[in-house]
């Protein structure tokens, strides 16, 4: 996890650094490796950055070799190796090995298309220094978040919903409107927020910011657009589907750094174990939350896979009274208005994978989505 942050002025003022620097600081924990800025007049960017790939020399904001465009990039691009290597034909000649440096060569040589080439989880903007435009993009199905505001005085975009809340005092505004929505699906949909002149980017779309104020919002690609075989019959069909699974899970294992598995009893997170350790053949260690309520832990489950598997499993055990205690810290780092308690469990999870020394986790997550629930 990183965290980008965006700010564009069309009312002739320059952004002064403090400005940047107060929003950015706001978000240290997505990214306690390293920060960066970016700023020339009425444009500032910045980032915090998790290092995962290219440890070395993958520090942002990321410059064209021209100078002309400037990227600050959240997510991880997995294709990023073909494409680099595409890039290379047309003479390109990379300076790092990072899938950053990857996204700002495809924009330099093939403009906003690049989107449409990369298989990924993104947030990220790109700023045209010659025609001071700002170019915004969210990955397909919206893994990483870009909320923004825009006025007639500035565009402020960030990776937390709370970048544009601190920008100024009237992002803060609630949206009744979303109560309703809220209360029949407990979440709130986007492009909507509970915040009245807060927007989130779109699954799939892209946007652009002139100089004007002017903001075109559209998208790069529709669920439709996904050519699927056909499978002949329902044998095909499980082993094609079993073949894509494998292919998405060995694509999530690039990383500079160690990568953990948070591991349930249920069928997405087990599956994704199973796929680590007995088709690509990895040791990951795995890591389980039990609950003092015997009648409703299941984690004993999730270690018996974890050992006919022969995956190092961790496990740990919290009361109501710790759930209880860390629910101020919870609520502000939870950024849309929703009643998924779901997430307190991957709250406590993560905390313990990060104890552990890890950067990066998989956990499986959307199965249910996709799968149609169990």
């Amino acid at each position: 996890m990183c965290g980008i942050v965006g700010i564009f002025r069309f009312d002739g003022r320059a952004v002064d650094r403090s400005e940047i620097e107060r929003l950015n600081g706001s978000i240290v924990y997505r990214g306690p490796d390293e920060e960066g800025y970016f700023l020339e007049n009425e444009v500032a960017l910045s980032m915090r950055r998790l290092s995962i790939i290219d440890l070395s020399s993958g520090s942002q904001p990321m410059f064209s070799p021209d100078g002309r465009y400037v990227i600050v990039f959240n997510g991880e691009i997995y294709n990023y190796q073909e494409l680099r290597a595409e890039l290379e034909k047309t003479g390109y000649q990379f300076k790092t090995t990072s899938d950053t440096e990857v996204i700002i060569a495809g924009y330099a040589t093939w403009g906003k298309k690049i989107v449409a080439r990369m298989n990924g989880m993104w947030g990220f903007a790109i700023f045209d220094r010659k025609e001071r435009k700002l170019f915004i993009s969210r990955d397909r199905l919206g893994k990483k978040q870009l909320y923004y505001a825009i006025t007639p005085q500035y565009f402020v975009v960030g990776s937390e919903m709370k970048i544009p809340m601190q920008y100024a005092p009237e992002n803060r505004k609630i949206r009744l409107e979303s109560l309703p929505e809220f209360l029949t699906y407990s979440y709130v949909g986007g492009p909507n927020t509970a915040l009245s002149n807060v927007k989130l980017l779109p699954d799939a779309h892209s946007a652009e910011i002139d100089s004007k104020g002017t903001i075109t919002v559209e998208p790069y690609w529709r669920i439709g657009d996904a050519k699927l075989p056909t499978p002949k019959n329902e044998k095909d069909a499980a082993e094609e589907l079993y073949s894509i699974l494998v292919d998405a899970v060995r694509l999530r294992l690039i990383a500079d750094v160690p990568i953990a598995v948070m591991l349930s009893s249920g069928l997405d997170s087990s599956s994704l174990a199973y796929i680590i350790a007995r088709e690509l053949g990895h040791k990951l260690g795995t890591f389980s939350l039990g609950y003092s309520d015997e009648a409703f832990d299941e984690s004993n489950d999730a270690g018996d896979l974890a050992r006919r598997l022969d995956l190092p499993w961790h496990r740990e055990v919290i009361t109501g009274a710790e759930v209880r205690d860390c629910f101020p810290r919870f609520i502000g780092h939870i950024d849309s208005l929703q009643g998924n308690t779901a997430q307190l469990v991957y709250y406590f999870v993560s905390e313990m994978i990060r104890k552990a020394g890890f950067k990066v986790a998989l956990n499986g997550s959307g199965g249910d989505e996709l799968f149609a629930g169990y």
